[in-house]
């Protein structure tokens, strides 16, 4: 049980980076929303390099990160 409390954790982590890097880019692209974006990135680059190609599905990291951020 431990387990899936720490995989929906995990989700809801990954979920709400994603969330506020997608309202992120919407904004006006100024030097401050661009580091956010860099380190919304950078931390979701490093989740799914820690992950298997089935976890990345799971976890909705199965998209090139630097392609839509960067």
């Amino acid at each position: 049980m431990a387990h899936n409390t720490i995989d929906g954790r995990l989700r809801q982590i990954i979920e709400s980076i994603i969330a506020v890097a997608d309202e992120r880019l919407q904004e006006d692209g100024s030097p401050y929303v661009n580091g956010e974006l860099i380190g919304y990135a950078e931390s979701l680059t490093i989740i799914q390099e820690q992950l298997s190609e089935d976890e990345r599905k799971q976890y909705g990291l199965d998209f090139d990160i630097d392609n839509k951020y960067m």
